[in-house]
């Protein structure tokens, strides 16, 4: 199985967290694939080869520079601020990953496994550019037609792509993204996200919510709501998805993360070798906040909601 991630210094934990989780329910099959920019340092890099090394994993590292996305729209008031300029990485995977590789699973570092992925990369994408799953703010990104496809059709989160590298470079997909970069630029809000949509909004195929399920299909009502007609897949999916994905700026290694599926993330960083290390935002300033600190960072205490009960430890 080949594993795609794209990471930097400020996002090594999380990543060896995700990795970390990925080796106990998937063991030594796995071939990782790092895209870096040039400042990831040895000891980030040694940080993963451990990992690794755990489960008896191979990784590679692949060093984008900073020449290939200067032009790139990202930056923007507009735009998402909680993300890096290392989103665009993956749209070079063509020019820079070994000719062998022909498929290829992608992952967010903000997300954690929680099951085996054998089915998913055993999924058959034939002519498929990438498989993919619903965006959590899909209803709000297509009612406005604000991208220039038929939106219609729908609009993939891009944080799981299980990517048809065959066909990426058979069709020339590298150049296909320059230039709609460079044509849309001023329509792009979601980044490499929007990119891809735009691509590939023909050659997508569904894969089941389990398989990225982002926090916010439960936390925002507004969400559940608008999606009817993926509302009983949610329902069904909620107590047990494979791959929890944490999309929104308050993420689980903040230790005043109130969302249900912090304790899923926290079981695997409590086993990794980060574990050690704290939460942010967990300097605390008098006996009350340290109270409250300790209480959160061992998932003791959960605000009144009617979602309390989703809570995943493992």
């Amino acid at each position: 199985m080949n594993i795609l991630l794209s990471t930097d210094n400020n996002y090594v934990m999380p990543t060896g967290v995700l990795m970390t989780s990925i080796g106990y329910n998937n063991g030594s099959d796995v071939s990782y694939y790092i895209l870096v920019n040039e400042e990831f340092t040895n000891d980030s890099r040694d940080a993963l080869v451990s990992v690794a090394n755990q489960f008896g994993n191979k990784i590679f590292f692949f060093t984008i520079t900073p020449e290939m996305t200067k032009d790139f729209p990202f930056g923007r008031a507009d735009q998402p601020t909680h993300v890096s300029i290392a989103t665009y990485y993956r749209l070079f995977i063509t020019e820079v990953l070994p000719a062998d590789v022909d498929k290829i699973l992608y992952l967010d570092g903000d997300m954690v496994c929680r099951k085996t992925l054998a089915d998913l990369w055993n999924i058959d994408l034939n002519e498929y550019a990438v498989g993919a799953v619903h965006d959590c703010d899909e209803v709000t990104q297509t009612k406005d037609n604000r991208l220039p496809y038929p939106m219609e059709t729908g609009y993939f989160n891009a944080g799981m792509l299980l990517i048809n590298l065959d066909y990426w470079r058979k069709n020339k997909s590298y150049n296909r993204f320059i230039e709609c970069i460079v044509k849309y630029q001023n329509e792009i809000v979601f980044h490499d996200q929007d990119v891809l949509n735009i691509c590939f909004w023909d050659k997508k195929k569904w894969l089941p919510l389990s398989y990225n399920f982002q926090s916010s299909f439960i936390h925002l009502a507004e969400y559940r709501t608008d999606y009817s007609t993926i509302a009983n897949e949610i329902e069904a999916t909620k107590y047990d998805p494979a791959i929890i994905h944490y999309v929104s700026s308050s993420k689980p290694w903040n230790v005043n993360c109130f969302f249900g599926y912090r304790g899923a993330w926290r079981y695997y960083w409590r086993r990794s070798q980060w574990r050690s290390q704290k939460l942010m935002n967990d300097t605390p300033h008098g006996i009350k906040e340290m109270l409250r600190n300790f209480m959160l960072r061992h998932d003791l205490w959960f605000p009144k909601s009617k979602y309390q009960n989703i809570i995943l430890r493992k």
